[in-house]
């Protein structure tokens, strides 16, 4: 019987990136929430006899399984387990690439989830599970958690927190701009020693600004991404003059998560936003 799994994405209210490690991987310390909207859809089948994993996702390039991270995920868990599970899973993607969102990361968590529950007494112990995510990449131990949580390390070393958002309205918004990881980190690198002014409000209007109980809204990212993508930055800029208390980028980008005081302010920003054909979403946080 088909079984279909809500994949929900993330956002980093806060990020700042602390160092860089021989393997190349960074440091960081950043609040991670998961939100609502968008989401992805996995739909679980039993696959043919033997036939290990078919992944089909309408709209991707069908990869290899060395390439794929949930094709690389599944490889993962067979080899710790020793075992195959025949398995044929649809993905249908609403969470957008390259927008910080950590869509491939939230897909990942959800085949290594499934594939604990077909292992049955062969299932890894959730520390044995912890180590697998970390390999396969910084945000996927995150979507094995059930709420928000403080990140330091790599993004594995996780608190779990109240984010202290019940007051505020959040919408996620989606521009049509794709953001490369890979250059993001390396163009950060590149201008550690330059100075940077944070966008913080763009406004004479009184939004009720919005800060953390903990860190600030903000993201060591902005100081370059913004900069190489002023589209961004002009939809920072907007989303304050439409109303947001706060807005900050996600990850390494493009979405932003802009949080409101008001719900007429926050359905007032979304017409405006979808009347110029940009994507975005009303939504929970937690």
């Amino acid at each position: 019987m088909p079984r279909t799994f809500r994949v929900s994405c993330k956002a980093n209210l806060f990020l700042r990136v602390t160092g860089r490690l021989e393997n190349g991987y960074h440091t960081l310390h950043s609040l991670f929430v998961r939100l609502d909207e968008p989401h992805d859809e996995m739909r679980v089948s039993p696959g043919a006899p033997g036939g290990g994993l078919q992944l089909h996702c309408p709209g991707l390039p069908e990869l290899p399984l060395d390439k794929n991270i949930v094709s690389k995920a599944y490889v993962a868990h067979s080899r710790a387990t020793g075992l195959s599970a025949d398995l044929e899973i649809h993905l249908d993607k609403g969470i957008p690439d390259g927008a910080g969102l950590g869509g491939g990361s939230a897909d990942a968590a959800a085949m290594l989830r499934i594939l604990q529950e077909e292992a049955g007494q062969r299932a890894l112990t959730e520390d044995g599970l912890r180590k697998l995510a970390v390999d396969l990449g910084a945000d996927v131990p995150f979507f094995l958690l059930g709420s928000a949580a403080e990140a330091t390390g790599v993004g594995d070393r996780l608190t779990e927190v109240e984010p202290g958002l019940d007051d505020c309205l959040a919408l996620v918004v989606c521009p049509d701009v794709h953001v490369p990881t890979a250059w993001a980190y390396a163009a950060l690198d590149d201008d550690a020693e330059k100075g940077y002014q944070w966008l913080t409000a763009q406004s004479e209007v009184d939004n009720g600004p919005f800060c953390l109980g903990r860190p600030r809204l903000e993201n060591d990212f902005e100081k370059v991404v913004l900069s190489a993508f002023p589209e961004l930055r002009r939809l920072k800029e907007w989303l304050f003059q439409l109303g947001a208390s706060g807005a900050v980028m996600s990850g390494s980008g493009a979405a932003m998560v802009a949080l409101f005081r008001r719900e007429r302010r926050l359905e007032a920003a979304a017409s405006a936003l979808a009347a110029e054909g940009i994507r975005a979403y009303a939504t929970g946080i937690f």
